[in-house]
């Protein structure tokens, strides 16, 4: 994947937002490229409106018992 396309509203409020999340800095994980970038733009004004940087990605880590159980609150 080198791109994803979407639009919703910032913030959860207002009117959709069209924005493209670009993918890079693809390395090997795994045996599978990983994409350790991420920059969104806005598609109308081009502005830069997040970034994301994996700086470490983990495959097939064991998983602990109990992760995935909902607390009772």
């Amino acid at each position: 994947m080198i791109a994803l396309r979407k639009a919703m509203p910032l913030h959860a409020q207002g009117e959709d937002i069209e924005s493209l999340s670009y993918y890079s800095d693809y390395r090997l994980v795994g045996r599978v490229l990983r994409p350790f970038l991420m920059d969104e733009k806005n598609v109308s004004t081009g502005k830069l409106m997040s970034v994301v940087r994996w700086t470490k990605i983990e495959a097939n880590v064991p998983i602990v018992n109990g992760a995935f159980v909902p607390s009772v609150e």
